[in-house]
């Protein structure tokens, strides 16, 4: 059982490698403004379930605790994530999106998609 969701979490990882691939290749990034939130909500899906899976391996029965971790997971992700690429250059300070949104808009947004697909896993998990 706890070792389905390390093979869903992986699943979501080729997901979003692909919808990555695809859409830097075809310049969906910048043609679809809604483009980059699905990358986003199934990386949290994928980090969602890869939380769940490495907490139960460690406290099986502490579901209250298990939300937390799950929740504070992917918050820690998502911010390095957005840190790493304003870091690296991907993205910049003054940046504006192709959906018209200022950095610090984008980075929020992005966070909050991420978030929410790691909500989804811990509901779908329950039933």
């Amino acid at each position: 059982m706890k070792s389905k969701y390390l093979l869903v979490s992986f699943i979501f990882v080729i997901v979003v490698a692909l919808f990555h691939f695809i859409g830097g290749a075809h310049g969906l990034y910048y043609s679809i403004s809604w483009y980059d939130n699905v990358p986003h909500f199934f990386a949290g899906l994928s980090i969602g379930f890869f939380a769940m899976w490495f907490w139960r391996m460690q406290y099986p029965a502490n579901v209250f605790y298990e939300v937390v971790f799950v929740v504070m997971t992917i918050l820690l992700v998502a911010i390095s994530w957005e840190l790493f690429e304003l870091a690296s250059g991907i993205t910049y300070l003054s940046m504006v999106t192709p959906a018209g949104l200022s950095y610090g808009a984008d980075t929020t947004k992005d966070i909050l998609v991420g978030f929410s697909g790691a909500i989804v896993a811990l509901f779908a998990a329950r039933f």
